[in-house]
């Protein structure tokens, strides 16, 4: 027998154990007293205990695999604590699916716990595009050093991609009660602290806490992927309509790594994500504009703006409120104006100040003049004729098309990782699927604005990377991978979203299982990577 099977076969028991021990419960009746005592706590306090009880698998499993596949000891001590583990969570993650099955936002929470975190140690440390840089800008951050420096005094432990294998995680953390030696990083990159600012805490409690530089690392990650969950449920949780695509969007096997992780494209994600659930809940509700409906919509414009302006052509949804915005009070404008000259202060301490003397990471730079990349040669190209930019446009996209429907969903790590052709087509249907879920309002002249907005921002980030990252007169655009399309893809989806399929039978359990099933195959990919 393959060792692969017995860790399948050791998962299964553990599962099928907790189920039959919840079947117990609930013919005892015990089940019904259980949830009378978790209807009296707060919901956030049940989604603690479930991350310590997966992280207690993790921690199990990470030992059983270390003494069986690194070791070649079959531990039956290790064997029985993993099954042990994994029926527990199982008992508990059956009792709150069935408590919460009619809230979609809860259900979104319960089954991304354990997803995100599965994430989070299956890919090791610095395996996520650009996440060395992202690192060590959020170290740089947890040093209360806001500029956009590229030098960071990281402690000595650290050496990127240091950890190459499962064996590693665990005797990298423990606790560290003597001094720290201190290794310049020349590779921070130069984004606003500000996405970086609560993975940055994470690092701080572990020092707080005299955690190793790896426990302080991971929990980094966590507080990154918690940035991910707190976002996924509160744009459920707050739109009418779209609950369902909101909810498949957010199982994209690409965004969770990168949310278990230190990777920018978290916070811009989630942020993009929830701009859109806020329009969705302005356009459908009968209440007038708030001034907490103003401070919102202004702080997600301006965080974009900062951290993302290729984005910014997403806020154009907002024009269909127009109507409302009129009909606030004189007060209302005051603050309104208020806002926005905040958010241009902001704007502009990030662009004085902040990013004044921001340089530019030595890997890139060698590969710019390498490959001879000048935005404004790129641009004199362009404007000498209009049809070189229409046909640039359209080289890209006949010649990458397949790539980027490839890495919006797969090509994970640095592109490496690929995922099996099952997780990859579900998660295409699985989005279709749930763009026929509900039915909505938005009239035909509404879904073209939503097309003509997601086309703008495809294009401009073809432009972009054109200008910045590709050679002066390349036929097509380098650089642009799936994961960029995010929010077009978003729009897209709003656009053609319907109700065609609204009365089918079991669609909640049809949707929970598809998000799971696309993960839980890719798990397989990726642990085969390092294994």
């Amino acid at each position: 027998m393959s060792k692969g099977v017995v860790y399948i076969l050791v998962i299964i028991v553990g599962v099928l154990i907790g189920s039959i021990g919840f079947i117990l419960l609930k013919k005892q009746d015990l089940l019904y007293r259980l949830q009378l005592k978790l209807d009296t706590m707060k919901n956030i306090f049940l989604y603690i205990v479930e991350w310590i009880l997966y992280l207690c698998v993790i921690y199990f499993f990470l030992n059983f695999l270390t003494v069986y596949h690194y070791q070649n000891i079959f531990s039956l001590c290790y064997l029985f604590l993993l099954v042990f583990s994994i029926s527990i969570f199982t008992v508990y993650f059956l009792i709150l699916f069935f408590k919460n099955k009619d809230c979609i936002q809860n259900i979104f929470v319960l089954i991304m716990i354990p997803i995100g975190l599965s994430f989070l140690f299956l890919m090791l440390p610095d395996f996520i595009p650009d996440e060395p840089a992202h690192f060590q800008k959020a170290y740089l951050t947890s040093n209360f050093n806001f500029t956009s420096s590229i030098q960071v005094f990281i402690d000595s432990d650290y050496v990127v991609q240091e950890i190459k294998n499962y064996s590693e995680i665990l005797p990298s953390i423990y606790f560290d009660f003597g001094s720290s030696n201190y290794t310049e990083f020349n590779n921070a990159c130069g984004y606003n602290f500000i996405l970086y600012l609560l993975p940055a805490l994470g690092i701080n409690l572990g020092k707080l806490l005299h955690l190793s530089l790896y426990g302080c690392y991971y929990l980094g990650r966590m507080v990154n992927l918690c940035v991910y969950i707190f976002f996924g449920y509160y744009s459920i949780k707050l739109v009418p309509k779209m609950k369902w695509i909101i909810f498949a969007f957010m199982f994209n096997p690409m965004f969770i790594h990168l949310a278990a992780s230190y990777s920018s494209d978290c916070m811009i994600n989630s942020v993009c994500i929830f701009s859109v659930a806020y329009f969705t809940k302005l356009y459908y509700s009968e209440e007038n504009i708030t001034n907490r409906d103003i401070v919102i919509v202004i702080s997600l414009i301006f965080l974009i703006a900062v951290v993302k302006y290729a984005f910014l052509p997403l806020f154009g949804i907002y024009f269909l409120i127009i109507p409302k915005l009129l009909n606030i009070e004189r007060s209302q404008w005051i603050f309104l104006i208020c806002c926005i000259v905040l958010g241009i202060s902001f704007l502009g301490l990030h662009v004085f100040v902040l990013a004044k003397n921001g340089e530019t990471i030595e890997s890139q730079v060698s590969y710019l003049i390498e490959n001879n990349v000048d935005p404004g040669k790129q641009i004199e190209l362009l404007l000498s004729n209009p049809v070189n930019t229409l046909a640039m446009i359209k080289n890209t996209f006949i010649e990458n098309k397949d790539f980027y429907f490839s890495s919006f969903v797969g090509q994970l790590g640095w592109l490496n990782i690929g995922i099996n052709i099952i997780s990859h087509r579900l998660f295409y249907f699985l989005l279709f699927f749930s763009a026929c879920l509900e039915k909505n309002t938005f009239s035909i002249l509404n879904r073209i604005w939503f097309l003509l907005l997601s086309m703008v921002l495809g294009i401009i980030i073809i432009l972009g990377l054109y200008l910045y990252w590709t050679p002066v007169g390349y036929p097509i655009s380098s650089g642009v991978q799936g994961r960029y399309f995010a929010p077009t893809v978003l729009l897209i989806l709003t656009a053609v979203s319907n109700g065609i399929l609204s009365k089918i039978k079991y669609k909640n359990e049809i949707v929970f299982l598809l998000a799971v099933l696309v993960n839980i195959f890719v798990f397989k990919d990726v642990f085969l990577f390092f294994l």
